[in-house]
C-alpha cells in the first residue's frame, strides 16, 4: 500500500489568515450533488482511513471559518473606533484609541475564543485518535 501525497498548502486567506491545506491532487471533476468526490478517497480506502479525511478537512473547514468570522468582527469593530476618532487626532490619540479598543476586544471575546478552543481540542483529539486506529490495523493485521 502506497503512502498518502503529502498535503500542499496554499496562499493565506485574506481575511481569516489560514493557509488551506490540500489534501488530494486536484484533478478536475464535474459537479455532483455529492459532497465529495471519489478521487478524494484512495480506491482500496478503508472506513477509518476515509473517516479521516472527512474528519479532517472538515476541522480545518471549522476552523478557517471560525477565524474568518473572528477577523470580520475584529476589523469591522476596529474600523467603527477609527471612524469615531475626531479628524484632527494625534498618532498617540489614535493609538491609545486602539488599545483600549484591543484590551476590550480580547475581554469580550474570550468566552468565545475558549469555547472554540474546547471545540478545537476535543475534535482534533477525535482526529488523532481516528488516525492512530488507522495506522494500527494497517500494522496489525
Amino acid at each position: 500500500m502506497s503512502s498518502p501525497p503529502s498535503p500542499l498548502v496554499g496562499p493565506p486567506d485574506p481575511v481569516s489568515n489560514i493557509r488551506p491545506a490540500i489534501y488530494s491532487s486536484a484533478r478536475p471533476t464535474l459537479p455532483s450533488i455529492h459532497p465529495y468526490s471519489s478521487h478524494e478517497f484512495p480506491p482500496d480506502g478503508e472506513p477509518a482511513q476515509i473517516a479521516l479525511a472527512i474528519q479532517r478537512e472538515a476541522l480545518d473547514h471549522f476552523n478557517h471559518s471560525f477565524w474568518k468570522l473572528s477577523n470580520m468582527r475584529f476589523q469591522a469593530a476596529e474600523q467603527r473606533v477609527l471612524n469615531a476618532l475626531p479628524p484632527n487626532h494625534s498618532p498617540s490619540h489614535r493609538e491609545q484609541a486602539l488599545a483600549r479598543f484591543r484590551q476590550a476586544w480580547l475581554a469580550s471575546e474570550a468566552p468565545l475564543q475558549a469555547a472554540y478552543t474546547k471545540h478545537w481540542r476535543s475534535r482534533n483529539f477525535r482526529l488523532v485518535s481516528v488516525a492512530l486506529r488507522s495506522a494500527l490495523r494497517r500494522v496489525l493485521p
